[in-house]
């Protein structure tokens, strides 16, 4: 989850100009003696209620799980003395978080962004604070995609744990926009859109906050617009918090942490399949899950908001209907014949009424490694993960690929897994190669290993053909077909046209059993009639 603080001082933007910065310490100018006095005035009645909502603060406790990053506007427009102001909001809103559930990272960010304190556990909201006071002021520009996307890192570097991941940004003005030419300008709120996106991907929920004072009128509506487009609170009724100056920041602690402080719906396991719609012909069959593990919890984000659907649909009993016509098999669909010298096989002396491909879901594929152009970046693996491996995909990447590494060192060791969830007889596998108008990779031979249990593997009598081009079928019959529950593709050689460097090990894979036709007393003697003369013809 992803909340923005937005700020804008109240005593001009030229202050920064007469400081010098030195490591962890600020030299300022002089000032006029009668702005110093109001000054101290001013800071006087700042501190008495600072205080008092600091004491506010203590008596609140979040005992949700959280992994929580702040990430600190610190450009010039903030100011060293409004700076003091964004760390106490800051452990103020720490105050409240149980230590022993709490993950907190700080990143402090101008054109740049620094994590100055990397995602961990504190043993209290006090070590926090003495650890927090040793981040400095250092002005500079306003990016605050470039936050967004360090933010991505962090969370991407802290690992998987059960909680909510929880982004608070405290920032003062829109994003710069960039000048390209004369012509050419990019605005700050694009720049922001991008990251956003990934941060969702990676379900990190965004709120904003913001501080409203001494904006013009188009400064407060392009802040307001990017905070509602990080957000995804296109509303700004449940994400956005406004307030009016910096002084008011610290008053909003509460609030803003009672808003982080929730839970993030999860998925389900899936229900078991629905009965077949049509016991032949071609028919439906669905299963459900639930957003309930955990239930969201004060707004935390419904599971569909971020990703898949609570019902899934599968074709079922696709074999033809048998009414003494000769037997024939349908294909899954859609159909990509094969090129060269692979084949689409229709039928086997195991299978005679032909193969049902067996539908599998994203988490019952697994790979030896992910394509993230070498870099760890967790929405390029997303994209080429495991679950983009499967027959007919063609949604992100297209495929399933291993690290880029791994086609450059030749590593034939690489693979990508199915967990059928039980052992079943399987008598035919398919592959395609990555379906990408800009990328030309296949694997053109590849060993097929089984298992019953995961742990004792065998291997299959021979390597056996793939693909030619992106998208064509090849298809292999396994005989005698064998019984598994986990099985491999591993690709042994693939398109290296130009040099291994300029491709990748990426492929789609399937398997088929033997299609099962049921029976009936009144039927039966005529589809026997039928099969006999089948295999005659087809041995003529």
């Amino acid at each position: 989850m992803t909340l923005c603080v937005s700020a804008k001082n109240a005593l001009g933007k030229d202050e920064s100009k007469n400081s010098i910065k030195l490591p962890k310490v600020h030299v300022t100018t002089k000032k006029d003696k009668k702005w110093n006095e109001a000054e101290q005035v001013k800071n006087s009645i700042d501190e008495f209620w600072f205080n008092e909502e600091e004491e506010k603060a203590e008596n609140l406790t979040c005992n949700k799980p959280l992994d929580l990053v702040i990430a600190l506007d610190s450009s010039e427009s903030i100011r060293e003395a409004n700076w003091t102001k964004l760390i106490r909001f800051t452990k103020a809103v720490v105050k409240t978080l149980d230590p022993t559930l709490t993950r907190v990272s700080v990143i402090r960010y101008n054109t740049n962004a620094e994590v100055p304190i990397p995602l961990g556990f504190f043993q209290s909201a006090d070590a926090f604070g003495t650890t927090l006071d040793n981040v400095f002021y250092e002005p500079g520009g306003t990016r605050t995609d470039v936050a967004l996307s360090k933010a991505l890192a962090v969370f991407a570097s802290g690992g998987q744990r059960r909680a909510s991941r929880v982004l608070l940004v405290v920032t003062d003005n829109p994003t710069n926009d960039i000048r390209l030419s004369k012509e050419s300008l990019v605005i700050g709120r694009d720049l922001v859109e991008k990251p956003s996106e990934s941060l969702k991907s990676y379900e990190v929920i965004t709120f904003g906050v913001g501080i409203q004072y001494g904006l013009t009128a188009t400064e407060l509506t392009d802040l307001n617009e990017e905070i509602k487009m990080f957000t995804l609170d296109h509303a700004g009724d449940k994400r956005v918090v406004e307030v009016q100056d910096f002084d008011g920041l610290l008053k909003e602690a509460n609030n803003v942490a009672g808003k982080i402080c929730l839970v993030n719906g999860g998925w389900s396991s899936w229900s078991p399949w629905s009965q077949c719609t049509a016991s032949c012909g071609g028919g439906t069959k669905v299963r459900l899950r639930r957003c309930d593990n955990p239930k969201p919890v004060n707004n935390g984000t419904n599971c569909t908001e971020l990703s898949g659907s609570t019902v899934e649909t599968a074709a079922c009993n696709i074999y033809p209907c048998t009414d003494g016509l000769e037997v024939t098999s349908l294909r899954p669909l859609p159909f990509h014949p094969a090129k060269g010298a692979a084949q689409n096989i229709l039928f086997s002396k195991d299978c005679p009424n032909g193969f049902d491909y067996v539908i599998v879901g994203n988490d019952q594929m697994s790979a030896s490694s992910v394509y993230t152009k070498d870099t760890g970046d967790p929405t390029i693996l997303k994209l080429h993960g495991p679950g983009n491996g499967r027959l007919y995909n063609v949604i992100n990447a297209g495929a399933w690929c291993a690290e880029h590494t791994e086609s450059v060192t030749n590593n034939q060791e690489q693979y990508i897994q199915i967990d059928l969830k039980l052992p079943i007889k399987i008598a035919k596998v398919g592959t395609q190669g990555q379906a990408s108008l800009i990328s030309n990779n296949w694997v053109t031979f590849f060993k097929f290993n089984y298992s019953e249990d995961g742990r004792t593997w065998k291997q299959y009598n021979q390597t056996l053909k793939g693909n030619e081009d992106r998208e064509g079928v090849s298809e292999s019959v396994i005989s005698p077909p064998v019984k598994a529950r986990y099985v491999r593709f591993n690709p042994v050689h693939w398109n290296a046209r130009g040099g291994l460097p300029k491709h990748d090990i990426c492929m789609r894979v399937g398997v088929f059993t033997c299609t099962e036709i049921k029976l009936t007393k009144q039927n039966h003697k005529t589809f026997k009639r039928t099969l006999i003369r089948t295999r005659k013809n087809r041995s003529t």
